[in-house]
Parts: C-alpha cells; sequence; structure tokens
C-alpha cells in the first residue's frame, strides 16, 4: 500500500435527522464531499489517503455510525476529514503508525458485534480502491516538481502547479 505516516481513526454518527437515511449514500456523498474539500484548500499541499470503513450500530440506542481508518500523509489535516461529515458528529483522533494494538481494537468491535448480536443486518464495508496497492512509477514522476519550487494550490485538477526561479536567476516561471 501508500507509505502512510499517519493513521487516523474516525468515527462519524448520525443525527437524530439523519439516522433513517442510506447510510451508503451518505458515505458516498462524504466522499465526494472530501475530495472537493481537499481541492478547494487554501494549502498548495494536497495528500493521498486511502481508507477502510465499516458501519456499526451503538452499543445503549443501535443508532447506525461509522468507524474509518484513515492511511494518509503526514500534512493530512483531521478536521478536513471531520468537516466533511454533515450528517451528525464526526470524532477523529491520530494513532502512531506502529500502534497496531489500538487498531486492533478499533476494527475488532465489528468482529464481536457480528458475533453477539443477530438483530441487524450485516454491516456494510467501505474500502478505498487503492487500498494496498502502490502508486505506479509513472503517476509518482507526473507529482513531482522542481527542487526549491513553491507548490500553488490546483482547485480545478490534480496536476501539480509551482511558481519556481528560472536556472538562469533571470526570471519566474508559474506551471498551472
Amino acid at each position: 500500500g501508500m507509505n502512510s505516516e499517519k493513521i487516523i481513526m474516525l468515527t462519524l454518527t448520525l443525527n437524530k435527522k439523519n439516522v433513517d437515511g442510506s447510510i451508503e449514500k451518505m458515505f458516498s456523498a462524504y466522499r465526494r464531499k472530501h475530495r472537493q474539500r481537499i481541492k478547494r484548500s487554501a494549502s498548495p499541499q494536497r495528500y493521498e489517503y486511502q481508507y477502510f470503513a465499516v458501519q456499526e450500530f451503538g452499543d445503549k440506542n443501535g443508532r447506525q455510525h461509522i468507524h474509518m481508518l484513515v492511511f494518509t500523509e503526514k500534512h493530512a489535516r483531521i478536521n478536513d476529514f471531520k468537516a466533511a461529515w454533515v450528517y451528525g458528529y464526526a470524532h477523529g483522533k491520530l494513532v502512531p503508525a506502529n500502534d497496531q494494538t489500538e487498531i486492533a481494537n478499533y476494527v475488532s468491535k465489528t468482529i464481536d458485534y457480528i458475533s453477539k448480536d443477530t438483530l441487524h443486518k450485516k454491516p456494510k464495508t467501505w474500502t478505498s480502491p487503492n487500498l494496498g496497492k502502490e502508486m505506479a512509477e509513472n503517476n509518482k514522476r507526473q507529482a513531482y516538481i522542481p527542487e526549491g519550487a513553491i507548490p500553488l494550490p490546483n482547485r480545478i485538477g490534480t496536476a501539480p502547479c509551482f511558481l519556481s526561479e528560472d536556472v538562469r536567476g533571470r526570471g519566474i516561471i508559474i506551471s498551472l
């Protein structure tokens, strides 16, 4: 998989208004909204991420929510992930990539739920299409910018934009 420098554990809960809605549609809209948030970000640093998410039901009230593990780069911001969830409350925390115990406990809640409660249907799960796959070398090269260049945000596409000084010092290069 990608070289994850950061793991975020997210819990996305539904408020009373959305509790009976389609969790699949909400999660799909959430992913779109998060991608748009990254593209529109004032920060020039974009980031890639992979995820594993599972639908769960609360112990006390049976309310459905989503547990999501996000594997991402060090400059990814938890608040981007939280702010994109508009269907209720989002809670997130960082977990060191080497803390397998906490990650296993987070994911194993689902296994416990499936084995002891048969009142609900089997929970839905989602994974990013690229989970466990290494980015192609050609794609990595397309994301390079010159050493010393200043990255610029690209709100329209995914190509890197940058500002750099001409190697001879005679001007400025702007790549959009």
